[in-house]
């Protein structure tokens, strides 16, 4: 290969920074090094490397003796910018390397030769430092005679069993180290699939993939199925394959070189062509974990195709002989797993062999190219896909996928998400994270109750999902719009609508829904609750809609999930969170909520008490601790955030002396007077539980209730105080607040009238007290939920981020609590509390109470 222009050598590449290197080489001191050149050629022809900038430095010396020598050295370099730099950075792909040359391979040999056996496993590491940028210098094996074999025409037998032995050495070693040692470092117990690399995951696949997909689709044998199927992968495959690369602390487990392919080993030959020896290379890549996951990598990208399939089972067998050889030698004394159940666990990895094919596979078998690198393979735009499309129809990769991809599907490779089933689900998405279940037979019964046809007289023929709110929006549940085109057979017309899918959250929120189980709830309410309110409407003559119409309900199988159709197909929209709304809609929304309570206080009277999982909403004592866990992070922020308020001054002794109350307190506000009014509250009442309804000239016609997950029975005081106090305009929150109190006290008296009530109706006057009396309900939700409200729909708001101690988190509390809108919300609100008493010792406890001496 050329020698590199002058212009394109690092700066850092000087005689200088190679001297101690050639004085390690030749065994004299640094001070008799004397270097008279530099020549820097590419190690690798393009399509050899991805990971690394490789260089071949030969150096010219001039010794003390007069005589001069040439000292061939391969430089390991971190890439240039670009995703390449990005990747290795975030995989720890140098630190990586350099502890394997500089630490382990030394140890592992040593192991060894303590047993009377000389083992090389890869080139003597020279030099590694990681100023000015990642560097490794390692011997030049061509010095060796080493060489790589024909990546394009794939390892032929004898090729196969050296390198499967080699590998079994390796394997054991590392085995026996781990046992004698214990854990590795942290940057070996992940590969190249870790949950902090999915934003970037994210970014880069998504453009690359639908690339992919086209080429699928135009050139793959069976290329229309196969590309539906992946369809289904989206970023579900990214989850899967960290499941897989995750060791097994009770399974047999050692560190796998990770990028097992034929470029990362190289060969020396005797006279006679006969492989005589061979030596790893590029352990960037290594993980621990299952000996499976080198065994998939090299066997789906390495082999020749002649042999690949038809001696797999001899293959693995000999790696397995091998690796119990040497971990008998080495004196292992756990376990050594059954060749049983290496086959067991190479079966259910089997998606880690396609991910090999189908990623690395059509790299090896490239023709040389000189554009090839991981950025010209994940660009956007023309360049990028004619480039994967060079990759991917390539003639040679296509000959290998008519054997390879019945292998894969024989085994079930394509059930990435579980489901059973390995057919097209026709659900498509932006490269979502879909549960299995969301496939098309989900919908056969959402279509049948929507247009009102059976199985048979219809066809789905595409489903597009999408998430159905913004970031901040939603944060007890997850919540997908599917769209549905279904092909109406006895008509052949096609209809196309949409439905909100509902189903139960991820993460943190999955464990704080969990203790709530708010579906049950939910599952109730739209089954039996909703249905018997709108009833009594129905038979006084008046049509009312509380919420949306369900439309399917799953309970655990194959998870808590609600079907409803889509009100923003019926030109419903949410409100605006972070302004609030106007007098209009307010006035809309507390007439809703009228309807909601006036028809549950009857439901009541006539049915008895509703049952138990409705005694209690989101604050009780049995959920204390996880509130405490989950907010209280939050509110501190919050507090230490307010001290810098001229505002706030007058307040802070008293929000002080409550900090460690703060919770436990407002349940306090929940307990229920058995002599007062009570109804089923909506108990998560803010602006985006309600949607509103408009005209073709966007006049504000309906309004509807959402999201009933956490409804409790107690007085209408407490929906009040969480609506009113948080989600109206800033101009008119405190100075309509009486005016809508008596608002809605009017509709809830002409409903309760309408319906029968047969009670004493419930006075205004009663209804303000109480409401003032739990208003320290009210105070809470200002250092909650309205500070949420604020946030920008731009931030990445979960109950992790909140929650976490990082540094993000911190920073993300931060943010919400000296937001703008929040700190004007606050200096508006925080003075009517503080001056009402609300943050004083032994306000939360309700008048009744008090009188009675009860609490909650």
């Amino acid at each position: 290969m050329a020698e590199i222009p002058s212009s394109e050598i690092p700066s850092w590449m000087t005689k200088e920074y190679f001297t101690d290197v050639v004085a390690q080489k030749l065994g004299i001191a640094e001070s008799e090094v004397e270097i008279s050149a530099l020549n820097v050629k590419p190690a690798t022809e393009s399509g050899d490397n991805f990971a690394s900038k490789l260089y071949r430095v030969a150096i010219d010396v001039s010794c003390s003796d007069g005589s001069s020598k040439k000292i061939p050295l391969i430089v390991k370099a971190l890439p240039n910018l670009g995703l390449a730099e990005e990747m290795i950075q975030m995989l720890n792909i140098f630190p990586k390397e350099t502890a394997m040359y500089a630490d382990l391979l030394p140890k592992f040999e040593e192991l060894y030769r303590e047993k009377g056996v000389e083992v090389s496993f890869g080139p003597k590491c020279l030099k590694n430092s990681i100023k000015p940028t990642d560097i490794i210098v390692l011997e030049d094996l061509s010095e060796r005679d080493f060489r790589m074999a024909n990546r394009r025409e794939g390892l032929d037998r004898a090729h196969v069993d050296t390198f499967l032995k080699k590998l079994a050495q390796l394997h054991a070693a590392s085995a026996v180290y781990h046992e004698k040692n214990g854990e590795y470092k942290a940057c070996f117990q992940e590969g190249i699939y870790v949950e902090r690399s999915l934003v970037m995951f994210e970014s880069h696949m998504k453009s690359h993939m639908e690339s992919v997909s086209r080429i699928i689709r135009k050139y793959w044998p069976n290329g229309e199925f196969y590309h539906e199927v992946m369809n289904d992968f989206g970023i579900n495959m990214f989850f899967e394959m960290i499941k897989i690369v995750k060791a097994d602390p009770n399974g047999f487990n050692v560190l796998n070189h990770g990028d097992a392919w034929c470029n990362n080993f190289m060969f020396r030959y005797g006279a006679d062509n006969a492989i005589e020896e061979i030596t790893l290379v590029d352990f960037q890549m290594c993980v621990w974990s299952s000996p499976v996951i080198d065994l998939h990598y090299f066997i789906f990208t390495s082999i020749n195709p002649t042999i690949r399939l038809p001696q797999m089972n001899s293959i693995i067998g000999l790696y397995y002989r091998n690796l119990v050889e040497n971990l008998q030698l080495l004196g292992y004394s756990k376990n050594i797993p059954t060749l049983k159940d290496l086959h067991l666990d190479f079966i259910d990895k089997i998606l880690y062999g396609f991910s090999s094919s189908f990623s690395v596979l059509p790299i090896c078998l490239m023709e040389k190219t000189d554009n090839a690198s991981i950025d010209a393979m994940m660009a956007d735009g023309e360049a990028g896909h004619a480039f994967r499309e060079k990759m991917y129809a390539n003639p040679v990769y296509l000959k290998q996928l008519e054997e390879l991809l019945p292998y894969f599907y024989n085994y079930g490779a394509f059930d990435c998400r579980h489901t059973g089933y390995q057919s097209p689900s026709k659900v498509y998405s932006d490269y979502l994270l879909l549960p299995g279940w969301m496939r098309k037979e989900f919908f056969y019964e959402v279509v049948e109750r929507k247009l009102g046809l059976e199985l048979g007289q219809y066809s789905i023929e595409k489903i597009w999902v999408e998430m159905a709110t913004k970031k901040g929006d939603n944060y007890g549940s997850t919540m997908y719009r599917a769209k549905l085109d279904v092909l109406d057979k006895t008509s052949s017309s096609l209809n196309q609508f949409s439905v909100i899918v509902k189903s139960r959250p991820t993460g943190m929120a999955a464990e704080f829904s969990n203790k709530l189980d708010p579906f049950s709830k939910e599952i109730e309410m739209f089954t039996k609750i909703i249905p018997a309110f709108e009833k009594f409407y129905e038979e006084k003559g008046v049509k009312v809609e509380i919420g949306p119409r369900c439309l399917k309900i799953c309970k655990g199988v194959p998870s808590d999930i609600i079907v409803m159709e889509d009100l923003c197909s019926q030109n419903y929209r949410l409100g605006n969170r972070q302004e609030g709304v106007d007098q209009q809609h307010v006035e809309s929304v507390l007439e809703k909520l009228a309807e909601f309570h006036a028809a549950s206080a009857v439901y009541h009277e006539r049915n008895g008490d509703y049952s138990s999982s409705f005694k209690e909403g989101l604050y009780n004592r049995s959920n204390l601790s996880t509130m405490e866990y989950m907010f209280r992070p939050a509110y501190e922020t919050g507090l230490e955030t307010l001290k810098s308020h001229e505002f706030a001054k007058d307040y802070i002794d008293d929000l002080e002396k409550l900090r460690p109350v703060i919770f436990s307190r407002t349940i306090e506000n929940f307990a229920v007077d058995p002599a007062g009014f009570n109804v089923l509250n909506h108990g998560d009442f803010w602006i985006n539980n309600v949607m509103f309804q408009y005209d073709s000239e966007d006049r504000l016609k309906d309004s509807t209730l959402l999201d009933f997950q956490v409804c409790f029975y107690g007085s209408p005081a407490l929906d009040l105080n969480y609506f009113l106090f948080v989600c109206i305009k800033l101009d008119i929150r405190l100075s309509k607040l009486n005016y809508f109190i008596r608002y809605y006290h009017e509709k809830l008296v002409d409903n309760l009238t309408l319906l029968g009530y047969g009670k004493a109706l419930p006075t205004l006057k009663s209804l303000q007290y109480d409401f003032y009396d739990r208003m320290v309900y009210g105070s809470s939700n200002i250092f909650g939920i309205m500070a949420v409200l604020a946030v920008d729909p731009s931030e990445d708001v979960s109950f992790e981020m909140i929650q976490q101690d990082s540094e993000a988190g911190k920073e993300l509390r931060k943010r919400i609590y000296t937001n703008e809108r929040y700190v004007k919300a606050l200096e508006l609100l925080l003075p009517y509390f503080g001056d009402r008493g609300a943050f004083k010792e032994g306000a939360e406890l309700c008048s009744f109470v008090k009188k009675n001496k009860t609490s909650v």
